[in-house]
């Protein structure tokens, strides 16, 4: 027979860069539908998202006018979240201290990186050097 849909108490949803919550209006409330359907009444959803718009990232230019495009801000997720029966919606903006070796870093940025896209790879190439240390010591790149 068929088993009713699991019941969750808790649910988070991470969004580096806000990755999953891009899109038009309609595919968020789809995904925040479908996240309600499975949480129990009186459950709790956490969104974590870095806004692109706000971070002070080390990003190089074409980077972070590729990724704010289409990122809703944190007023339009709360009218979605509200939109599709959430009915406690709260917003807290955290700064955190983080820091991410330049390496890292930028293999995450090349993953992100449309494959065809010469002038965002020299820009990114650039960027590398430009933070790079010299004697071979790895660089570590800090923000909030």
């Amino acid at each position: 027979g068929s088993h009713p849909p699991r019941m969750f108490h808790r649910a988070l949803l991470g969004a580096c860069g806000g990755e999953r919550l891009r899109g038009d209006e309609s595919q968020r409330r789809t995904l925040f539908t479908t996240i309600r359907s499975l949480l129990a009444p009186g459950s709790c959803l956490v969104v974590v998202f870095r806004p692109w718009h706000q971070a002070d990232l080390p990003v190089p230019t074409k980077y972070r006018a590729c990724f704010v495009e289409g990122l809703p801000c944190e007023e339009e997720l709360a009218l979605d979240l509200s939109s599709v029966g959430f009915d406690k919606v709260s917003m807290q903006a955290l700064n955190y201290p983080c820091e991410l070796s330049l390496t890292t870093w930028c293999n995450f940025l090349r993953g992100l990186q449309p494959s065809d896209d010469d002038s965002m790879h020299s820009e990114l190439a650039a960027f590398e050097d430009q933070h790079r240390a010299t004697g071979g010591v790895e660089q570590y790149l800090q923000f909030r």
